[in-house]
């Protein structure tokens, strides 16, 4: 059991599990496979209030859980759900946006692992976990707000591409890991003029600055990024004020330099990259594959109904070699789609009244689903 009264209260997130299988379900339950015939209650993991994507786990996969809620980040020991208030919290400087990203920092495993918190007052934090206390581990701080721009922040979570499985080129350029994370401009140019910053993961210093000089219409970034080490590029998706912008970017990173960019709507989630393509899904209730080299859309697939897609799609392969995609909509829908090369087709929607961001889980035969806001702050 969880030793603090603090942890018993801190979120209450009902999750849906369904089989891929099944296209029924019911509010507030766990849907058995195969037949949707075993109904379970909902999961209680905890009530603070948690917004989407806040849960990570340390570099093991099994020692450490941290969320965020508010401005503190709080860890959890995995095994025994132990926690010390005085020394598993970190108070950061603003309220915590998407999930504080946790890497094994260094040029081998035995270095620091490392939490990057970003926050709404535009501030980026590196924390070592390692440290007996959170409070003490606190390692750099980075404002990136533009001077005079005090509603300037940041929203989608970090990402950090680690030198020890990056290319030759990428090791040759650079002595550190690198820290991506883009801006949420909301003053003088409007949303529009945003950035990304590749930060050395070392110091905090930026190796790079993307759009510095404002010489794309770039729009708010609040689903986070994705990097291939292997092709040393970083992809983005973004928001999209005019009907014409680009939302969809590929980003060289060892130069900072646009590979390519393309128009897929208006786009809150993160992209996903699976083989050669880089999926999306956006406000309009379309799911887009495009080719990771070149940009080119392959298909658009629309929702069956008008609605709308505002988070990240989930993506799992299955033993027979499809690629299934699952999404939900801002009215409570799953949806499942397949994708069958040159196109894409539904397989089957239901209505959960969930509206979070799905997880493909155990052996791909189910999906997880939680309760979340729909819009972003």
């Amino acid at each position: 059991m969880v030793k603090s009264n603090t942890l018993t209260n801190i979120l209450l997130v009902v999750l849906f599990v369904l089989s891929i299988n099944s296209a029924t379900a019911q509010n507030n339950c766990v849907v058995d496979v195969p037949d949707a015939t075993s109904l379970l209650p909902g999961a209680l993991i905890s009530n603070l209030g948690l917004s989407d994507e806040t849960l990570s786990f340390d570099g093991n996969l099994v020692d450490n859980v941290f969320f965020s809620s508010g401005s503190t980040v709080y860890r959890i020991d995995a095994n025994s759900l132990n926690y010390n208030a005085g020394v598993d919290r970190f108070f950061a400087t603003s309220n915590i946006t998407g999930s504080s990203e946790i890497y094994e920092m260094g040029t081998s495993f035995a270095g620091q692992t490392g939490v990057f918190v970003t926050q709404e007052n535009g501030i980026i934090q590196r924390i070592d976990i390692d440290e007996t206390s959170l409070s003490s581990g606190m390692k750099w701080t980075r404002n990136l707000r533009r001077v005079g721009c005090a509603s300037d922040s940041i929203k989608a979570s970090a990402i950090v591409q680690l030198r020890r499985f990056s290319t030759g080129t990428f090791k040759s350029m650079f002595d550190n890991d690198l820290v991506y994370v883009g801006t949420r401009y909301n003053c003088g140019d409007g949303t529009t003029a945003n950035r990304i910053y590749a930060l050395n993961a070392e110091t905090g210093s930026p190796e790079w600055i993307f759009n510095q000089t404002a010489n794309f219409d770039i729009d708010i970034l609040l689903g986070g990024m994705i990097v291939e080490a292997s092709s040393d590029t970083l992809y983005f998706a973004t928001d999209r004020s005019d009907p014409f912008q680009h939302s969809l970017w590929a980003i060289n990173v060892i130069t900072g330099t646009k590979r390519w960019s393309r128009n897929v709507g208006q786009v809150w989630g993160k992209p996903l990259l699976v083989d050669d393509r880089v999926y999306v899904s956006n406000l309009a209730g379309e799911i887009i594959a495009v080719d990771k080299n070149t940009g080119i859309i392959i298909w658009t697939l629309l929702a069956p109904t008008t609605t709308a897609f505002v988070r990240s799609p989930a993506i799992t392969k299955t033993p027979d070699n499809n690629l299934l995609i699952a999404t939900t909509d801002i009215f409570g829908k799953l949806l499942l789609a397949i994708d069958n090369g040159n196109s894409a087709s539904w397989l089957w929607e239901v209505e959960i009244g969930a509206t979070g961001t799905p997880v493909f889980g155990l052996a791909d035969k189910y999906i997880y689903v939680g309760t979340a806001n729909i819009f972003p702050d």
